[in-house]
């Protein structure tokens, strides 16, 4: 099994989809799944989840079948 978020860190699926939205900017559902080939669809949909519930990742739907996650954009406090 992967790494869980305790504390505040980050696991290791999570630091990959943020690694691949840094260099993406925006990347489907489904890319993440075809990068992520030791995971299951559960398992990368689940740190999506997280991600986007934390306020890291903004998970849209462009279409019906269709999920787009891309970061967040943070403002400097």
């Amino acid at each position: 099994m992967g790494q869980e978020i305790t504390g505040g860190h980050t696991s290791e699926i999570e630091a990959a989809i943020l690694q691949r939205l840094e260099r993406l900017g925006s990347c489907g559902l489904e890319e993440f799944l075809e990068a992520l080939p030791g995971h299951t669809w559960t398992q990368v949909f689940t740190a999506i989840d997280r991600l986007s519930r934390d306020g890291t990742v903004i998970l849209r739907r462009p279409a019906r079948f269709e999920y787009v996650v891309e970061a967040a954009i943070r403002r400097a406090s």
